[in-house]
């Protein structure tokens, strides 16, 4: 007779232990610090997929009125977005 094997209902499949434990006094320090780095890269993401479409924009509007409006007049730089 073969049984398969699974696993008890309602029960966890994984452990944490450490500092990633359930009660660990360290664990929202490291969550904390995990969020501020996801949320750093979605907004990094953010500034990528904008500056794009600004570019894009921008080149339009240079091939148009044969003007860079992303470049200040006064001093040439562009902007650091």
């Amino acid at each position: 007779m073969e049984t398969a094997v699974t696993a008890p209902p309602n029960k966890n499949l994984v452990h944490y232990y450490g500092a990633l434990a359930p009660r660990s006094p360290l664990r929202p320090l490291l969550v904390a610090k995990a969020e501020k780095e996801a949320d750093r890269a979605a907004l990094r993401k953010k500034i990528d997929k904008v500056k794009k479409k600004a570019g894009s924009w921008a080149a339009c509007l240079a091939r148009v009125f044969e003007v860079y409006p992303l470049v200040c007049p006064r001093c040439g730089l562009e902007p650091a977005v």
